[in-house]
């Protein structure tokens, strides 16, 4: 079992990022979550990486949060899979405006599947899940409230 200490970290890392995510390999999906102000964090980061002049490279990648297995890598065609989220420059900047544009329209208790927007063809659906204003990141990881 986690320290507290370590416990506190990954609080103090979720609340940095501004979202919470997880992947579901049985449902086949990834969950990005929190506020509309957390939504628009996740839009942010895919905005900075697609931005990054080294993201004109096939294969750059880079990833999130305490955990980080969230990963984004730039690739030729934008697809959502086991391992990550993954397009062109210009995808992933098409992207952050889908979750820019959700961030602002999901009601709370809401979510919605923007895979079919940004990659139908892909294994793993991307799932956007609206919570209230000033949700904490941290209370949605499952870990951190089994060793609280």
């Amino acid at each position: 079992m986690p320290s507290p200490e370590a416990n506190e970290q990954t609080r103090r890392e979720w609340r940095e990022l501004g979202f919470h995510y997880t992947r579901d390999d049985q449902a086949r999906e990834w969950l990005i979550e929190g506020s509309s102000a957390g939504l628009e964090c996740f839009s942010s980061c895919l905005r900075a990486f697609a931005l990054e002049p080294s993201s004109q490279q096939r294969s750059e990648h880079e990833h999130y949060g305490p955990y980080m297995y969230l990963e984004v890598m730039s690739w030729p065609e934008a697809d959502v899979n086991e391992h990550c989220i993954q397009g062109t420059p210009g995808d992933l900047l098409r992207l952050s405006g889908i979750v820019a544009r959700c961030a602002t329209s999901l009601v709370p208790g809401t979510a919605v599947n923007v895979t079919p927007e940004y990659a139908p063809a892909s294994s793993y659906r991307l799932v956007l899940r609206a919570h209230p204003p000033g949700t904490d990141p941290a209370s949605l990881d499952p870990q951190l409230s089994r060793s609280s």
